[in-house]
């Protein structure tokens, strides 16, 4: 997931930091498991994860939204 962090999300967040100057964005690289488990918590408000999850368990849990971003070819 660093390498699409590295690769796809400069142009994205140039983007979204043009039309919401106001919001102040840190990004961290995490494990899909412990990503999901931060948005849960609260201690984070959003996360972009690999989907299937390495471990076999759902990478989405129940009770959180998920919306495919990309697709790796």
């Amino acid at each position: 997931m660093e390498a699409t962090a590295a690769s796809r999300l400069p142009p994205l967040l140039t983007r979204f930091q043009q039309r919401c100057p106001q919001v102040d964005i840190t990004l961290i690289t995490q494990p899909t498991r412990q990503l999901t488990e931060g948005v849960l918590t609260a201690a984070l408000d959003a996360a972009l994860v690999c989907l299937p999850r390495a471990d076999g368990q759902p990478a989405c849990p129940a009770e959180l939204a998920c919306t495919r971003c990309f697709m790796k070819r």
